[in-house]
């Protein structure tokens, strides 16, 4: 399986694979060049949905703007990021609790009825 590291409006990507992460399981681990302050400051780069900023690796500024295919004067930030692969399958707390009601209402309809 390929990962998709597309969409994250990286201006560079450097890095985009499938590990086993001690602490996260199987991921998608992307290291890319954005146009921000990373994950915090006066322009941070907000992840797309289901991702998130991996914590064991630090976040590093280019001193010269615009590097790394991003505009001229624009600070330019590598981040990386990492998707649980599977996440997008696994049930909302919504629907676990519609199911939850939904037995207790079966439950109670079948004992009220003996």
């Amino acid at each position: 399986m390929e990962p998709d590291c597309s969409g994250l409006g990286f201006t560079e990507i450097e890095e985009c694979k499938i590990i086993d992460d001690p602490k996260y399981g199987k991921i998608i681990l992307t290291t890319g060049w954005t146009e921000s302050t990373g994950s915090d400051g006066p322009f941070p780069y907000v992840p797309p949905e289901g991702w998130h900023f991996h914590p064991d690796y630090p976040e590093i500024q280019d001193p010269e703007l615009g590097s790394h295919g991003g505009c001229s004067g624009c600070i330019m930030t590598k981040v990386t990021l990492y998707k649980q692969l599977g996440e997008s399958e696994k049930p909302s707390t919504l629907m676990i609790a519609i199911a939850v009601v939904s037995i207790i209402i079966i439950l109670y309809i079948l004992l009220r009825s003996k």
